[in-house]
């Protein structure tokens, strides 16, 4: 089981307020973001999106954004680095490359790993700061909508029934047991598209491509994944769209930005197990920035930073 104060202990940096972010480039990364700056008062300072990385340039370096800033709904394997993120990133419990050392992931706690797939966080980033910090204020229909649109989760209460109710028993959560009820039901669909996805269309939002689509009305389920080089008005009309929904402040994004692009691979897991052993050698001897296994024979990664 889950435990606030025992996680708070071990990664004060949760609590810390005025801290710099860099976020990852989706709804779950944006509403996040919006979350802790109203808390927090947590400030982009930069987005990533597994690939490269936008950070401020105002006499700023990449070597600054990872000392310095929060990497919210990311993982990265860099001890200097604090990061929050929800991917499988083991083999096996025994195999945590140090890097991680500062990173807070509910699978990392569980010691949830590539062999446990079923028993895989199933809830977002969002989610989990919200439990966190204990959040059980009233919110709007809409409000509701993207605390469940947020990375899925109101899908993988569809799909995924048995490991929910697993994770709720590890991390109780009133405010979202009491959302995700009826989400196996048309009429709970109909609700997400009069509050939320009606919404998402009338401002040209593209909601195509999603890993599944709900069961019932067989709504589209994309995270509105967000490229700075050419999404920027949109991500700002995105979070003003969040914030106005929660009725929280709206940060805001720096006006100019500096690019720095890594190389992503896509591997098989065995493959590079084969060539070093375990995956923190693996980390090390690659200088790897950040990874993630999204299933049990396959590793994405990104390295090639060569300003840090």
């Amino acid at each position: 089981m889950l435990d606030r104060l025992e996680i708070v202990e071990r990664f004060p940096w949760l609590v810390v307020e005025n801290l710099p972010m860099v976020v990852s480039n989706d709804l779950d990364g944006f509403c996040s973001a919006v979350f802790m700056h109203h808390l927090k008062n947590w400030q982009i300072a930069g987005f990533y999106d597994s690939e490269s990385v936008w950070f401020a340039s105002e006499g700023r370096t990449m070597k600054d954004e990872l000392e310095k800033s929060v990497w919210l709904d990311l993982d990265i394997v860099d001890s200097r680095c604090r990061s929050l993120g929800h991917h499988i990133l083991t083999q096996n419990s025994d195999d945590i490359p140090a890097g991680f050392s500062n990173s807070f992931n509910p699978n990392l706690e569980m010691k949830i790993s590539r062999t446990d797939f079923t028993k895989k966080y199933p809830f977002s980033t969002f989610v989990l700061l919200l439990w966190l910090f204990q959040f059980e204020k009233p919110i709007s229909e809409t409000a509701k909508a993207l605390f469940l649109h947020s990375d899925s989760v109101w899908i993988n209460a569809q799909y995924y029934q048995e490991n929910v109710k697993r994770w709720l028993e590890w991390m109780p959560f009133p405010i979202l047991e009491r959302a995700i009820k009826n989400a196996d039901s048309a009429a709970f669909e109909q609700n997400m598209q009069t509050f939320l996805f009606s919404k998402f269309d009338a401002i040209q939002w593209d909601r195509k491509s999603g890993q599944k689509r709900s069961k019932h009305l067989k709504l589209e389920t994309s995270q509105l994944q967000m490229n700075p080089d050419w999404d920027m008005s949109e991500m700002r009309n995105l979070l003003k769209f969040i914030a106005g929904a929660f009725s929280w402040k709206l940060p805001k994004i720096p006006k100019n930005f500096l690019k720095i692009k890594g190389k992503r691979i896509s591997a098989k897991t065995e493959t590079v197990l084969r060539r070093h052993k375990t995956l923190s050698d693996w980390v090390i001897k690659e200088k790897v920035f950040s990874y993630a296994l999204p299933s049990f024979r396959t590793i994405n990664f990104t390295k090639g930073f060569k300003q840090i």
